[in-house]
């Protein structure tokens, strides 16, 4: 039987997150404290500032999760999934909503500093912090108040679409279910859609069920998973790091998918995960409790962080490098040291008192269209 709580891919979102702060704190600043020549650009391990490679990895969790809730459960399937999906949506919504009036915020005191490109030059008004919200993140992809959110249709639309693809497979025999489920993956890969990680998501979790479910009728040679996942994921660092180099070395192949950088961060995503599956002592090494704790925050710092970045953070690279004589390493220093204190603190505050209110909220909705649905309204 599946254990009920799955600490690895938790340990994975927070892994994924972190990889996305570095890469935005490198873009911005120029440098990562401490680590700056392990992650210089051109060098395979450039991977770990990869934010691409790591929201691939995270469209394949919440696929992964999704299909863990649905594939293996169809009772009342239409009325589950429709509750999901409204879920889904208020959980992205309201923080969404938070944070833009947050940046507005920012925006009407001049705590801004310029740096950034994060937030519009021109002035927003409260009716676009609205729309954008609750209709243009969650179904365009809008990010003309905070850029961070043009993937946040990814992950509502997305969901969608791993729950009708987990409804179309779920009466199928396995081999079946993985035959289609391969083809539809092949075909976006192919195809350049970036739903292509979510349908593996799908597959990645009928693996793992079929590698670690005692009760699975495939049994697993144990030494060949573990030699299989180690290669993966280390064709995965080479894939991730070396991305601009790999669609440099294809510039004249006549396949135009081999000429594009980002397709590399979607297979070493799917590398990476794949290994991890099949390679279990670094799975186990994930599986750790105290581990886990950086995916609980992972949302909120996603949220968080460039809006972070982008005021205190920049503030203290200012206040710091007018008083270092030209060294900008201490300037970045004191700004890689603040963004992260300001984020993991906005970001526990945020788990601990925000999301309850907003899951009372949800559940109060909830509540209300079952009753206006019992009631035939």
């Amino acid at each position: 039987m599946e254990k009920k709580q799955i600490y690895w891919l938790d340990s994975v979102k927070g892994i994924a997150c972190w990889m996305v702060f570095l890469g935005h704190f490198n873009t911005a600043f120029g440098y990562l404290p401490f680590i700056n020549r392990w992650v210089d650009a051109g060098k395979y391990s450039s991977f770990l500032i990869s934010g691409a490679t790591a929201l691939n990895m995270f469209y394949i969790v919440f696929a992964f999760l999704a299909a863990r809730s649905f594939l293996f459960r169809s009772e009342d399937y239409p009325l589950r999934a429709g509750k999901a999906v409204v879920k889904r949506y208020f959980r992205l919504a309201i923080p969404v909503f938070i944070v833009e009036v947050l940046v507005f915020a920012v925006q009407k005191t001049g705590l801004w500093t310029g740096r950034f490109e994060t937030m519009p030059a021109r002035n927003i008004s409260f009716g676009e912090i609205l729309y954008d919200s609750f209709i243009g993140s969650m179904f365009h992809g809008s990010a003309n108040v905070y850029d961070v959110f043009w993937m946040m249709n990814k992950l509502f639309i997305g969901y969608i679409f791993v729950l009708i693809m987990c409804m179309i497979v779920i009466f199928m025999s396995r081999p079946f279910r993985y035959f289609i489920l391969t083809v539809v993956t092949a075909s976006l890969l192919f195809l350049r859609n970036e739903y292509f990680p979510m349908v593996y998501g799908i597959i990645l979790y009928m693996m793992y069920r079929d590698i670690y479910d005692e009760e699975s009728p495939v049994k697993r040679k144990k030494l060949p998973c573990i030699f299989g996942g180690a290669i993966l994921l280390i064709i995965s660092t080479f894939c991730s790091g070396w991305n601009e180099h790999l669609a440099y070395r294809f510039r004249d192949s006549s396949c135009e998918f081999l000429r594009l950088s980002y397709v590399y961060c979607w297979i070493a995503a799917v590398l990476i995960m794949t290994g991890l599956i099949l390679c279990s002592p670094v799975l186990k090494l994930l599986d750790n409790r105290k581990l886990a704790l950086s995916g609980k925050i992972c949302f909120p710092v996603y949220l968080f962080h460039k809006l972070s970045m982008l005021t205190v953070g920049d503030c203290a690279f200012r206040f710091f490098d007018a008083r270092s004589s030209g060294y900008i390493n201490h300037g970045v220093k004191a700004a890689f040291f603040v963004s992260v204190t300001s984020v993991v603190v906005m970001s526990v505050l945020y788990v601990r008192f925000i999301e309850p209110l907003i899951n009372r909220l949800i559940a109060f909705i909830i509540r209300a269209m079952e009753k206006r649905r019992e009631n035939g309204i």
